[in-house]
């Protein structure tokens, strides 16, 4: 990524006459387009024309500049929802609200903002949660225009707010634009909130192409180092674990691989030569998580009386997938270094949705369902996974709220929420 320079930054953030403020409105700027890893001191101090050592006067670490510029940007960001949509049917409310969603999300700041909730949720948990929060209050918004239609009894739900969470996790994609996939233009946008509608309201089939998606299991295995070190299997991947351990602690940029090979007694020479550098090493650990991810396999539920039955169970999967081990912590170190590696973030992305499409293609073609086409699939994934919801705080869901997750999920993909149901 280029370095950013004075023309990058608003005027506002280098005319005030306050000095913390314009701190802060620098700072904040940096950290929304740069992350924290990115971003340094002499680069803030560089955009507010301040000394460093006065910004270190008023914030003693990187880390309170952080904390203090991101909360900053929350109190001058208050969303109060759209403004009253279209009263003629919910289907054009609907769109009305996505609109604004989707234009929101994409705004610079709000973006920027999004990104530094998943960087915080690591490093600054009371942070990721205020960040959460304010996302919460402006899901709250938008329930209230929601929830008339609720009352007029045009949607199968009585909870405003966890319908106008589950729309929204449809709406704005998951983790694609954040995982080296560009922002939809201005146009795509629209289509991809008309098609949300169709799907959320009378489900996939009122959208699906029926032509089967058409994915390749990724394969970049752009490193395949020729063994050079004289180490048995083990103990080469007990130096890896540790150095991918390092990497999900702190970062790409952060990350030390003196620090990660001396937990297991080996030199940072062993790891370059066979390598060749820390980028070899990173792509080496990043792709073989690819990989396994793209032949992750899920079972089909051999046994389930109906096609939401099967559904269900795909769907428990899904979220329980998403939630084990470390893979949150994978999913917010490709999206800190997706500018840095948007190969790898898209690959990882794509994996996901691969193996999840060969489970959804076959539970649909056992019970003569249309086929998924591939938006079907990921709209399914982003609403088994609640899309960024996990990937932003450290409060997973338990047992029984997976559960009832899943049925949800089925049931909102198979027969959407328009009450009464739309007939075929």
């Amino acid at each position: 990524m280029r370095a950013m320079s004075l023309a990058d930054v608003p005027d506002v953030a280098r005319a005030l006459p306050d000095p913390r403020s314009r701190i802060l409105a620098a700072a904040g700027e940096i950290f929304r387009r740069e992350g924290f890893a990115g971003t340094t001191v002499d680069a803030v101090a560089a955009i507010a024309r301040m000394s460093k050592e006065s910004i270190y006067d008023l914030f003693p670490t990187k880390s309170a500049l952080f904390e203090a510029a991101v909360r900053a940007s929350i109190d001058k960001h208050v969303y109060h929802g759209p403004a009253e949509g279209p009263a003629e049917s919910v289907d054009a409310f609907l769109a009305h609200m996505g609109t604004s969603m989707f234009e929101r999300y994409v705004e610079p700041m709000n973006f920027g903002l999004f990104r530094n909730n998943i960087e915080a949720a690591n490093h600054f948990p009371e942070l990721a949660s205020t960040l959460h929060e304010h996302r919460r209050q402006a899901s709250q918004a938008n329930a209230v225009h929601l929830q008339p239609w609720i009352d007029r009894g045009c949607l199968q739900t009585t909870d405003a707010l966890a319908t106008v969470i589950r729309f929204s996790s449809l709406c704005i994609g998951g983790s694609r634009y954040f995982l080296g996939h560009p922002l939809p233009s201005k146009g795509e946008r629209r289509q991809l909130v008309e098609r949300t509608v169709s799907l959320f309201l009378d489900g996939y089939g009122s959208v699906t192409s029926g032509t089967p998606a058409a994915f390749a299991p990724p394969q970049p295995r752009s490193h395949h180092p020729a063994t050079t070190v004289r180490m048995s299997t083990a103990r080469i991947r007990e130096m890896l674990d540790a150095i991918e351990d390092e990497f999900l602690r702190h970062g790409y940029r952060s990350a030390s691989i003196d620090r990660a090979v001396s937990v297991v007694k080996v030199g940072k020479t062993t790891v370059y030569r066979q390598f060749g550098n820390k980028e070899g090493v990173f792509r080496h650990i990043i792709e073989d998580r690819i990989v396994a991810e793209a032949e992750r396999t899920y079972d089909t539920a051999p046994d389930a009386a109906t096609l939401e039955d099967a559904l269900a169970s795909l769907a428990r999967q899904a979220l329980d997938n998403h939630c084990e081990g470390d893979n949150i912590h994978l999913h917010r170190l490709l999206i800190q270094e997706s500018e840095a590696f948007p190969d790898l973030a898209r690959a990882f992305y794509d994996a996901k949705i691969h193996a999840l499409s060969k489970g959804l293609c076959a539970v649909t073609d056992r019970f003569g369902a249309p086929k998924p086409d591939q938006a079907s699939i990921e709209d399914f994934h982003n609403l088994a996974t609640s899309a960024l919801r996990y990937v932003t705080t450290k409060d997973l869901p338990s047992r029984e709220e997976r559960t009832v997750d899943a049925a949800e999920v089925s049931r909102l993909f198979v027969r959407g929420m328009r009450s009464p149901p739309r007939l075929p």
